[in-house]
C-alpha cells in the first residue's frame, strides 16, 4: 500500500501515542505515587492489590474510577491521565492537579501550552502542564482520525512538543526521534488497523469521561445560537433575579412574622405549663379533701351506728325505770302500810307498857311499906 506523506506522519505520530504515550505516563505514575504518597505506613507502587486499593480508595472508590479497578499495566492513556492529571491523590485530597494548575490558565481550544515548565519551578504544576500537553496532543490526532493526514510541519510541531513534555517528565526521548526514520515498509495493513482500533478506543474512552468533546464541529457551528440563546436566558436571569430578590423580602417578612409567632406561641406553652402545674396542685388538694370527707362519712356512720345503739339502750333504760318506779311504788304501798300496822302495835304496846310501868311502880312502892313497918 502506497502512503502520501501526510499519511505516513498520520501513522507515525499514531505509532507515538499508541505505543509511547502509555509507557511513559505508567512510569510518570509509578513515580509520582513513590516520591508523593508512599511512606512508612504506604508501600510503594508494586501494582499489588493492597496498593491499588490504598490508591481506589484515596480516588473515591472503584465504583468512582471503574478503569483503574485492575493492573496500572492495563491502564490506557485515558486511564492514566485520570490516574494522574485528573487524581485526588496527587493534589493532596483536596482538588487535582489540572483543578490546581491547568484549569486557571484558560487555555484556547484547539491550542497547545507554549510551555510546559513551570514559571516559578513548581514541580507539581510543570508536571500538570507536561501531563495536559500529552493530553492536548492524544484529543488533537483523535480528531484527525477522519482525514487520517498531518503536514510535515504540523508533524514536527507535534513531536517536539511531545518531547518537551517527556523531558519535563523525566522520561527518555529516544524512541521519539526514531519516528521519523519509520518508512511505509513499518505500516502494514494489521498495523494500521491495529492503530486505527486503538485510536478509537481512545476517543470513545476519553469522551466517556469528559477529557475531550467529540462534537467540537457541531459545537463550533451552534456557538451563534447559543449565544443568542444566552443573551435571552442572561435577561430572563435577570428577571428571575428581580423576582427572587422581591420573594427573599417576602420570605424576610414572612421569617419575621414566624419568629414573632414561635415567641408567643412558646409564652402560650409556658402558660399552659403553669396552669398545668396549678391544675396538678388543685387535682392533688381535691384528692385529698375526697380522702378527708370519705374519712369524715366513715367516722359519721359510726358515730350514727353508735347513737343508734345507746338509743336503743336508752330505751331499754327506760322501759327498767319504769318497772323499777311501779315496783318501788309497790313497794312504798306496801311499806306505809306495814308502817301503819307497826306504828298501831307500837302504839298499843306502848300503852301497855305504861301500864305495866304503872303496876311495876306500884309494886315497888308496895314493898318499900312493908319493909318499913316491919
Amino acid at each position: 500500500m502506497t502512503f502520501s506523506a501526510e499519511q505516513l506522519n498520520f501513522f507515525k505520530f499514531s505509532t507515538v501515542v499508541v505505543d509511547d504515550f502509555p509507557v511513559a505516563l505508567r512510569q510518570v505514575f509509578v513515580s509520582m505515587w513513590d516520591t508523593l504518597v508512599a511512606s512508612p505506613g504506604i508501600p510503594k507502587w508494586d501494582d499489588s492489590v493492597t496498593v491499588l486499593n490504598l490508591f481506589l480508595v484515596k480516588e473515591g472508590g472503584a465504583k468512582k474510577v471503574p478503569t483503574l479497578n485492575k493492573s496500572y499495566k492495563e491502564w490506557d492513556c485515558t486511564s492514566l491521565f485520570k490516574a494522574t492529571l485528573f487524581a485526588q491523590t496527587f493534589a493532596r485530597g483536596v482538588s487535582t492537579l489540572d483543578k490546581l494548575y491547568v484549569k486557571p490558565r484558560g487555555l484556547s481550544s484547539g491550542t497547545f501550552h507554549h510551555s510546559v515548565v513551570s514559571p516559578t519551578g513548581n514541580q507539581a504544576e510543570t508536571y500538570a502542564l507536561a501531563l495536559d500537553q500529552l493530553r492536548l496532543l492524544r484529543n488533537t490526532l483523535c480528531h484527525q482520525i477522519s482525514t487520517l493526514k498531518i503536514d510535515k510541519a504540523t508533524f514536527d510541531n507535534y513531536i517536539q512538543l511531545v518531547k518537551d513534555a517527556f523531558t519535563a517528565l523525566g522520561q527518555n526521548t529516544t524512541k521519539i526521534d526514531e519516528i521519523g526514520k519509520l518508512g511505509e515498509d513499518d505500516f502494514p495493513t494489521t498495523r494500521l488497523k491495529q492503530l486505527k482500533d486503538e485510536l478509537k478506543k481512545e476517543k470513545d474512552a476519553a469522551i466517556e469521561f469528559k477529557q475531550i468533546d467529540d462534537h467540537l464541529t457541531k459545537i463550533g457551528s451552534q456557538v451563534v445560537d447559543v449565544g443568542s440563546d444566552v443573551k435571552d436566558v442572561k435577561t430572563d436571569v435577570t428577571d428571575v433575579k428581580s423576582q427572587v430578590e422581591d420573594v427573599g423580602s417576602d420570605v424576610k417578612d414572612v421569617k419575621a412574622d414566624v419568629t414573632n409567632v414561635k415567641t408567643q406561641v412558646e409564652d402560650v406553652g409556658l402558660d399552659v405549663k403553669d396552669v398545668k402545674a396549678e391544675l396538678t396542685d388543685v387535682k392533688s388538694q381535691v384528692e385529698d379533701v375526697g380522702s378527708d370527707v370519705k374519712d369524715v362519712k366513715a367516722e359519721l356512720t359510726d358515730v350514727k351506728s353508735q347513737v343508734e345503739d345507746v338509743g336503743s339502750d336508752v330505751k331499754d333504760v327506760k322501759a327498767e325505770l319504769t318497772d323499777v318506779k311501779s315496783q318501788v311504788e309497790d313497794v312504798g304501798s306496801d311499806v306505809k302500810a306495814e308502817l301503819t300496822d307497826v306504828k298501831t302495835k307500837m302504839q298499843q304496846v306502848c300503852s301497855e307498857v305504861k301500864g305495866l310501868s304503872a303496876c311495876v311502880d306500884a309494886m315497888q312502892a308496895g314493898s318499900s311499906e312493908g319493909i318499913l313497918s316491919q
